[in-house]
């Protein structure tokens, strides 16, 4: 019998990267606010009010984003209860096939280093981040990047299946999102039909009827639904405000430039930031083979819609990542790229030693938010962080030293491996412990005692989820239990402090005295 297992060795590393970068502690930090909380508290709302329709969040109409993350997070958390890992489990599986769709494509049309793509992908920044929280993202990223790969396909081969493909995960997107499922692989079909002056495919996708039938079949009927229980109040929030919107005006002070996301290209893809730079800049050895002009044209719809876009946020460039993810795999056929595949790391380590230090001599207004969240932070920075982060060096000097021996695969793994416990076992916890902790503390004592909490001053809706229940702003009264800031306690006459930990407090309003 003929041994096998070398050939298998590089599946079994991608799936086990797989489950580290997605699964692994899943549920071993508290939700984040804002958003975690905020997809978390509207899909608590609809199990409680046994509605699949209508999204609330806090007693508030959520016109955010449609309704597929809220179906997922619901059949997960029937599965697995509401707790991080039911809410969460749905991006992460996301996030999985997600890595899978890109193997494949890799090792169909790319023909080098498919394993390699795989794992940069997940091991990159920003795909353990979104792979791993409860928001629409995860969900996002895989259909855009299925209807856009699905596209090259039909244009490398045309045929029905391909076609009907397209508008199946085009429909899913627009069910999760909106409009920009539809937007960007319409342009990118149609930028590069022009250039590739393939006018009868564009035409033949563009006006395959029975596909739009399969879109508006998945797509239309939850918009129909909403619209007759809501009126046109939802539409118009979610289609004006939440897309439009965030186009022409800047929506929660997330403004930027035109410049914005050329640094967050660079976060985006640690610790691979070297070899991504190398890519970019041998645009004319990748420009010869037609399936690299589809991606440089893929990514450069992302990033230049959304560099011109009002609201900037820098998980907005995934959208467009996964091509540039294909070029750095051939860019890594070069395996003399020893330093360019180290030194973001090195970089990144050293960033991390030096961090306590810098929150140390920043200046902070005294009883802000920052003084609380660093008062935190700074009871972490301890010898464990320290001899964390110093653990990755001897690795990298292993890396350096074993660089011709080792196969690129294994080196690409190894890496990432250190990139992901610098992020998912030292940074995450210490963040989630300064900011998160004490709210999800608070709603625990508050739904020990069984009581109804409002939230004022402060909008951290993870808080309900832990409670339980909706925590609606209201005014005050008398025995009311109230959620807020402890910066903020100034705004209350008389209360007693049930739990107080960093910046915020749980308090109770006490009577007016008789005598006042």
């Amino acid at each position: 019998m003929h041994d096998n297992s070398h050939k298998l060795y590089p599946y079994f590393l991608l799936v086990f990267t797989v489950f580290i970068t997605f699964f692994l502690g899943l549920d071993h930090f508290p939700l984040f606010d804002l958003d975690e909380g905020a997809f978390s508290s509207a899909t608590m709302d609809m199990q409680l009010r046994g509605d699949w329709v209508t999204p609330y969040l806090n007693g508030n109409l959520r016109g955010d984003k449609p309704i597929f993350i809220y179906w997922c997070q619901l059949i997960s958390i029937k599965l697995f209860g509401l707790n991080e890992w039911g809410l969460r489990f749905p991006s992460a599986m996301a996030a999985s096939i997600w890595i899978v769709a890109i193997y494949k494509f890799a090792k169909d049309y790319i023909c080098t280093n498919s394993k390699t793509i795989a794992l940069i992908g997940a091991f990159s920044l920003f795909s353990m981040v979104i792979g791993r929280a409860a928001t629409a993202d995860a969900l996002l990223n895989l259909f855009i990047t299925l209807t856009c790969l699905s596209i090259w396909r039909y244009l490398d081969s045309p045929s029905k299946k391909r076609s009907y493909l397209t508008y199946l995960w085009m429909g899913l997107g627009f069910l999760t999102k909106g409009p920009v499922a539809v937007a960007i692989p319409f342009l990118l079909l149609t930028l590069f039909c022009i250039k590739s002056k393939q006018f009868d495919k564009w035409k033949k996708a563009i006006f395959f009827f029975p596909g739009w039938g399969v879109f508006i079949a998945i797509a239309l009927p939850w918009y129909i639904a909403i619209t007759i229980t809501q009126g046109w109040d939802f539409l118009q929030s979610f289609i004006l405000d939440h897309n439009l919107g965030r186009f022409s005006n800047t929506m929660e002070s997330h403004g930027g430039s035109p410049f914005f996301y050329l640094p967050v290209l660079l976060f985006i893809c640690l610790p691979f930031s070297g070899v991504l730079l190398r890519s970019l800049f041998k645009i004319n050895i990748h420009w010869q083979k037609p399936v690299n002009q589809f991606m440089y044209i893929w990514f450069i719809i992302v990033f230049v819609i959304f560099s011109f876009s009002q609201t900037q946020l820098p998980h907005y460039l995934m959208y467009g990542i996964p091509p540039l993810w294909f070029l750095m795999g051939q860019n890594l056929e070069d395996s003399k790229q020893h330093r360019t595949l180290l030194i973001p790391v090195v970089i990144f380590a050293v960033i991390l030693l030096i961090l306590p230090m810098a929150l140390a001599f920043s200046t902070v207004k005294p009883g802000s938010d920052n003084e609380f969240v660093f008062a935190l932070l700074s009871q972490h920075f301890n010898w464990a962080y320290y001899l964390s982060v110093l653990a990755v060096f001897p690795v990298v000097g292993a890396l350096w030293y074993f660089r011709d021996r080792l196969a690129l695969t294994l080196r690409i793994f190894v890496l990432g491996l250190s990139s992901a416990f610098l992020v998912l076992y030292v940074v995450v916890p210490i963040i989630a412990d300064a900011q998160q902790a004490p709210v999800k503390e608070a709603a625990l004592i508050a739904k020990k005692a069984n009581k109804d909490v409002s939230m004022i001053g402060v909008n951290m809706p993870s808080f309900s989820v832990y409670l339980g229940k909706p925590t609606p702003s209201k005014i005050p009264e008398a025995n009311d239990w109230i959620f807020t800031r402890t910066s903020r306690l100034h705004n209350f006459a008389d209360y007693k402090v049930i739990y107080q930990r960093g910046n915020v407090s749980l308090i109770e309003i006490q009577p007016v005295s008789e005598e006042n």
